[in-house]
């Protein structure tokens, strides 16, 4: 990884993946490489009616899922979890996204 200054990469896109340099520098991932980014499987909905989600980390990140029905209001339905490996994944319940339309996945350091 890189060196990341605060004043350039606030607006600064690197590696043109759609993600700001500061994004990624706080999700863990290298913004001099498109392909390291973090983002999140599409959702799997399984025969309960329950929805899995899951998604690449990086170890000693910390991540939490949120949904909304109109994107501007959010609610966390699965809370932080420390990642320690690869991968992370959370089933949502039925009632859960029975009323949703959007996910969010939130990272921090």
């Amino acid at each position: 990884f890189g060196e990341v200054s605060p004043h350039r990469d606030a607006t600064t896109d690197t590696d043109h993946d759609g993600f700001l340099d500061i994004a990624e520098f706080v999700a863990g991932t290298d913004p001099k490489a498109a392909t390291s980014k973090l983002e999140a499987a599409l959702p799997r909905k399984l025969g309960d009616g329950s929805v899995q989600v899951g998604w690449a980390t990086v170890p000693g990140r910390t991540y939490r899922v949120l949904v909304s029905t109109n994107a501007v209001t959010w609610q966390v339905v699965a809370d932080w979890q420390r990642a320690t490996a690869g991968n992370l994944t959370v089933t949502l319940s039925p009632a859960t996204t029975g009323s949703c339309g959007w996910f969010r996945l939130e990272v921090k350091p």
